[in-house]
């Protein structure tokens, strides 16, 4: 909802709605006669969110818009069964919102920013059913959810700045992001009646910064009209108090991300394509509990292909993850009777997709 309040003072406030349930039931019932006890497990996770925000756009002048603003939300994460006791629990946050952008001379704008956010687990992260593994090692441990998992909070600086080179429609920007993480989820191991269990569990804070250049242009196509041409190459580190180190950075983030672009609308058709090229640089993360999880690189290729069938309406053929490389994840954990280690190469196959876009 946006109300202009003066020529200079524009108010923008909203609702945002967000919610993930997950229900499992496992039964089971003896017909002969058995030992083995019927069972009857039921699970039910939920957690969702509610949050509220108000903030004013204001022009300061022709050069300068400063947007201030508050964002409350409303947190609740619930996990219920049959084999356990329930947990509901509900967190409250307020945070501000801050957000510059300057335009000191035509072509070059700098935009800075500050936020604080919530990110709920997933409702598997919080019930308390056991997915087993066919063999329980230290490096290939059942795994557990955590009822008493609480979400995770991030304070967000933002810093961007953008510069056009030229009148080709050729520009250059740089990115940088710092987080600092309260309550950040990791995995932990435990040692339960002689068999191994990976559990969330929240392991104090965690800092995260990166950089990211952007490039992008137009270039004649041999077969006519403009095609444009994008890169960017990411550079990221993190820190988790934790867990010590070397390497005691987030799991799943790589330390070097490069992706480029090249999308055309071809003139005189309803056609348009896209390809794109990312390439992810290979890292290993110390986990929790002496465990090094490594990932190995991966890269991809992504086609589109659009066909505008009317003013309203559009088909969409796109193919994502092709020519890339088996995934490689590897875990060890050294303990005072020897090393553990676990590699697993996984064939990912290419995924495709037919759209029909329909504009209401």
């Amino acid at each position: 909802m946006q109300h202009r309040l003066s020529s200079q003072h524009q108010l923008v406030a909203g609702l945002q709605l967000d919610g993930n349930r997950r229900q499992e039931n496992r039964v089971q019932t003896e017909r002969v006669p058995s030992s083995e006890p019927d069972t009857d497990e039921r699970y039910d996770a939920k957690s969702q969110s509610a949050a509220a925000f108000v903030q004013d756009d204001w022009l300061v002048d022709k050069a300068t818009t400063l947007s201030l603003g508050a964002r409350l939300e409303t947190l609740q994460i619930r996990s219920v069964g049959n084999v356990f006791d329930g947990v509901r629990k509900t967190y409250h946050l307020a945070s501000p919102m801050a957000h510059l952008l300057w335009r000191p001379q035509a072509g070059t704008q700098l935009k800075l920013g500050l936020s604080r956010a919530f990110r709920l687990p997933e409702p598997r992260d919080i019930m308390p059913r056991r997915w087993t593994r066919p063999e329980n090692s230290s490096v290939v441990p059942d795994f557990i959810g955590n009822p008493d998992l609480r979400p995770e909070s991030a304070w967000t600086l933002t810093a961007g700045l953008e510069q056009r080179l030229g009148e080709g429609g050729s520009s250059l920007g740089l990115n940088a992001v710092f987080k600092r993480i309260s309550d950040v989820i990791l995995d932990e191991l435990l040692l339960q009646g002689g068999e191994y269990l990976l559990r969330r569990a929240n392991y104090g804070s965690a800092s995260v910064a990166s950089l990211q250049v952007q490039w992008q242009t137009e270039a004649d196509a041999p077969w006519g009209g403009a095609v444009k041409l994008s890169t960017d190459a990411t550079a990221r580190a993190s820190r988790l108090a934790g867990v010590p180190g070397p390497d005691n950075r987030l799991p799943g983030q790589s330390p070097w991300e490069w992706r480029v672009q090249a999308d055309q609308t071809v003139q005189g058709t309803r056609w348009s394509w896209l390809a794109a090229w990312r390439w992810r640089a290979g890292f290993e993360a110390q986990a929790p509990s002496g465990r090094l999880l490594g990932t190995g690189a991966s890269r991809g290729l992504d086609l589109a292909l659009t066909w505008q069938a009317s003013a309203g309406s559009r088909w969409r053929l796109s193919a994502s993850g092709l020519a890339q490389a088996g995934a490689r994840e590897t875990v060890v954990r050294s303990w005072a009777g020897g090393v553990d280690s676990y590699r697993a190469t996984t064939e990912e196959v290419p995924r495709w997709r037919l759209q029909w876009m329909l504009k209401l």
